[in-house]
This record gives C-alpha cells, sequence and structure tokens, in this order.
C-alpha cells in the first residue's frame, strides 16, 4: 500500500526526505508503532462531573441500558489510566510548560491550516485529549499563523448528549481564542447511537444543532448556510498571505440540494480558493469513493451502508461530489476528509474541467487505524502550512499530547503548486 502511494505522489509533487524536514521538526524522536506506550507530553485535568453527565439528555432507548453501562465502565477505566500516567508525571515534578514544546515560529509570511479529523475516540473516552489538541492551537495560532481550522467529522462516536457536551467544551478553546473553524456531521454523528441507520423519515438527525449555532463562525470573514439554524451545511470565507480563501463544510454524503446549493455558493465568490470539506470522500488507497465501483474493488460503499442514501433528496457519494461540484470549478483547490480506517491516510490529485489541480487529501487517527496509537487517536492533528513563496505545502502530523511528529512519508510530505500564487507582501 505505502508503495502504491509513494510512487503516485512522486508524479505530483516532491517528498521532503527526512534529512530536510520542514520547520515544523520536533526536537523529539518521533512517534513509532509503539507510540500508544509513550507518556503523554500534558498535564490531564479532573475527570468531567458525573453528575453533570448524568443530567444530560439520552436519545437512547432503554434497550441500550447494558451497553451504555459497559461503555462508562470502559471509558472510565480508559480515564483513569491517564490520569494514573499524569499523576506519574506531576511526581516526576513535570509540568505542561515542561512538557510541550510549542516548537519555533512559522517563517514571516508563511500561514498555517490546521485539520482535526475523526475526534470521536476522544469524546467517547479522552475529552481531555481532545481539548489538549483546541489548546494547542490556540496558543500557537500567532506563532504559526493559523488562519483557520478544519475538523473533518465524527466529531461524536455515539451521537449522545454526554458526547457532544465534551465536544462542545473542547471547541469552546477555540470561539474563546477567535479561532475560526468549521465542523462537518460523520456518520457517527447521525440517528440513534450514532449509527445512520433507522433515522425517521431519514431525516439525518443529529444532536449537533444543540450544541453548536451560527454565531460560533462569527470569526470568519463571511458566513452562510443551507438551512437555518443548522450547522450540517455552511460556508465561510477567511483572509491569507495566499489571498482569500471559501470553506465548504458539507454533511455526510449530501443530497442534491445541498450540490446544488453548494455550486451556487462557489460561484459567488469567483476570487476565493476553494476547501472542500467532507466526512467520507478518500478512500485509503489514494481513490474516491464511487458506489459504481466500490463492489467491484470488494469494499463496502460508505453512501449505501449507512440509511442516508435513502433520503428522498438521495445522496452523493465522493465520485458524485467530483463530477457535480468540485471538478466544475477553477478555484478549487482542496477536498479535506476523514472517515477511513485502514493506515488514516490517502492523497490524490486530480484535474478538473479547467485544468486546475485539486488535491484530495484524508487523515484520520482513531483507533482502528493501523498503527493504533491509543488514547482515541494520541492527539495527532493535521498541519498544512503554506509557505511565502506561493506554491509550497509543508505537510506534517503532530501530537500536542505527546509533544511528537509523525515522519513517514504519508505523515510528512511537501505539496507543491504548479501554477504559484499570487502572495500578499
Amino acid at each position: 500500500m505505502l508503495t502504491a502511494k509513494r510512487a503516485a505522489r512522486s508524479t505530483s509533487f516532491s517528498v521532503t526526505p527526512t534529512s530536510a524536514r520542514p520547520s515544523l521538526r520536533s526536537s523529539r524522536t518521533a512517534a513509532s508503532p509503539t507510540a500508544s506506550a509513550a507518556t503523554p507530553a500534558t498535564t490531564i485535568s479532573s475527570l468531567p462531573n458525573s453528575n453533570t453527565q448524568k443530567s444530560a439528555r439520552s436519545i437512547y432507548s432503554s434497550t441500550n441500558t447494558n451497553h451504555t453501562n459497559q461503555t462508562h465502565i470502559t471509558n472510565t477505566m480508559k480515564r483513569l489510566i491517564v490520569l494514573i500516567v499524569a499523576a506519574g508525571l506531576a511526581a516526576a515534578g513535570l509540568n505542561a510548560a515542561d512538557q510541550v514544546n510549542y516548537r519555533s515560529p512559522a517563517p514571516a509570511g508563511a500561514w498555517t491550516l490546521a485539520v482535526l479529523p475523526d475526534t470521536q475516540g476522544y469524546t467517547d473516552g479522552f475529552p481531555e485529549v481532545f481539548t489538549c489538541q483546541t489548546r494547542w492551537i490556540a496558543a500557537n495560532r500567532d506563532a504559526r499563523n493559523i488562519k483557520f481550522v478544519l475538523q473533518a467529522g465524527d466529531i461524536t462516536n455515539r451521537n449522545t448528549h454526554p458526547q457532544w457536551l465534551a465536544a462542545r467544551q473542547s471547541i469552546d478553546v477555540l470561539v474563546k481564542a477567535k479561532v475560526p473553524f468549521a465542523l462537518v456531521p460523520g456518520n457517527h454523528d447521525i440517528g440513534v447511537w450514532g449509527a445512520s441507520k433507522n433515522v425517521p423519515n431519514y431525516k439525518r438527525d443529529t444532536l449537533m444543532n444543540g450544541y453548536f449555532l451560527s454565531a460560533d463562525y462569527k470569526h470568519s470573514v463571511k458566513r452562510g448556510y443551507f438551512e437555518p439554524y443548522h450547522m450540517e451545511n455552511t460556508y465561510q470565507t477567511f483572509n491569507t498571505p495566499w489571498g482569500s480563501f471559501l470553506v465548504l463544510a458539507l454533511e455526510f454524503f449530501p443530497r442534491n440540494a445541498v450540490i446544488d446549493w453548494a455550486n451556487t455558493i462557489v460561484k459567488k465568490f469567483p476570487d476565493h480558493k476553494v476547501i472542500l470539506l467532507t466526512h467520507a470522500y478518500l478512500y485509503h488507497d489514494n481513490s474516491r469513493y464511487d458506489r459504481a465501483t466500490d463492489k467491484a474493488v470488494k469494499r463496502v460503499a460508505p453512501s449505501t451502508r449507512y440509511d442516508t442514501h435513502k433520503h428522498p433528496d438521495g445522496s452523493n457519494d465522493a465520485e458524485d461530489m467530483w463530477k457535480k461540484l468540485v471538478s466544475k470549478h477553477p478555484n478549487f483547490l482542496f477536498v479535506i476528509s476523514g472517515h477511513v480506517l485502514g493506515d488514516g491516510t490517502g492523497y490524490l490529485v486530480s484535474k478538473g474541467e479547467h485544468g486546475n489541480d485539486v488535491h484530495q487529501m484524508m487523515v484520520n487517527y482513531q483507533p482502528g487505524i493501523v498503527p493504533d496509537r491509543g488514547y482515541g487517536g494520541a492527539g495527532f492533528l493535521r498541519l498544512l502550512e503554506f509557505q511565502p513563496d506561493g506554491k509550497t505545502i509543508k505537510v506534517a502530523s503532530y501530537s500536542p499530547f505527546f509533544d511528537q511528529w509523525l515522519e513517514d512519508d504519508d505523515q510528512q510530505y511537501t505539496i507543491t503548486l504548479r501554477e504559484p500564487v499570487a502572495v500578499k507582501k
């Protein structure tokens, strides 16, 4: 699998060798496949108030009581392990400032886009790790010139009130720090127990809108919504040294009307570079999900595995989104997604109808990824550092929880655009 990825990438951009690492490099050794046994690099706060969690409403039926109790016990044990490790650090006289190396500032004129892949493992067991990520982003906003944060869906694992509350508390760090961000719902954010199945009338029911509001996006330049009081499909704009960007954040396999709306929005911002953020798009073999061919390559098409495809307005998989939306506009630059297991990475460059290169990236660190790094994903996030030359984007994977960088060539590499963009000095 890695060999195929290396071959595909060599035709699209240059890979920075380990001996010439980007400026994101950590002074510590990179994470290894055994990173789950490593010592966290941050002090963990006390457990969430159990009374608060007990008082939160629950959408799942009484038939899930045993499952709920088992999950609660398991997650409590996991949290205790994290707390024990943290207590050991405290006993050794280490505090957060000693343990976390926030690295050197970004080069003058550079700016950063941060990606938080599937956070379901954190809201379902390690909320402290999620908060560690958002605190690091907030603390490094100026030094790294972080302009925007993309969360790629599966915010929760079970679409329950306690998990949405945990997500709200972690994301609140970004809201209070005035860091613009976008969220999208994943399949685990929909339906009873996050199953994306048996949704009444296939309405894609989610608790997301009870915890996140349009006002949360007030720090972007412009913003809009497909439906009033709904956060599943939104757009935002933000400004960078590389010019203005438009983020389209679309639901899990969006409906036809959503695709039509997205096309309308892109046409309103012809001078903006466009990023599509959606939960499921690219597979770990660097190909787009396509219900027409997924069976032939022996994989289950998410667009038909979940009940979202039964919606009266249909659903669109990755190939549909490419043909109906992404490929049709000359200003599309990126597609960012998560969802997929395997090694949790994917990358594909495709030419749109206007000859523009569209960089499609999948990133995921959730439990089940090979290697599974533990702690719900070990706190890894993806950083895209846009260089002042207008053509170079350095990609890196970093965990502020462990203060470690991943050095595999599908976790750390350099993208070089064929056509440089004009950079504001």
